[in-house]
């Protein structure tokens, strides 16, 4: 998938930015827990995105990543 290193462009505590497609990309940004929050991830699309995919189909892109990005942690 192609994935790169994106914490200096996206911010917070973690980012990288994956290409499952050629002309789609998805950046996802990861916050670590603190006191006053949880953790959260947050996924983001190419603007182009559902120009080459229906919406449904990159959700299903998404879920299918971080399925992968789960088993690798």
């Amino acid at each position: 998938m192609r994935g790169e290193d994106a914490k200096g462009l996206l911010g917070g505590d973690m980012a990288f930015i994956l290409r499952p497609f050629p002309k789609i990309a998805l950046a996802y940004i990861f916050y670590l827990p603190d006191e006053d929050f949880s953790a959260s991830v947050t996924c983001l699309f190419s603007a182009n995105a559902d120009h080459f995919m229906p919406v449904d189909g990159l959700a299903d892109t998404v879920e299918q990543t971080l399925k992968i990005i789960i088993s690798m942690l």
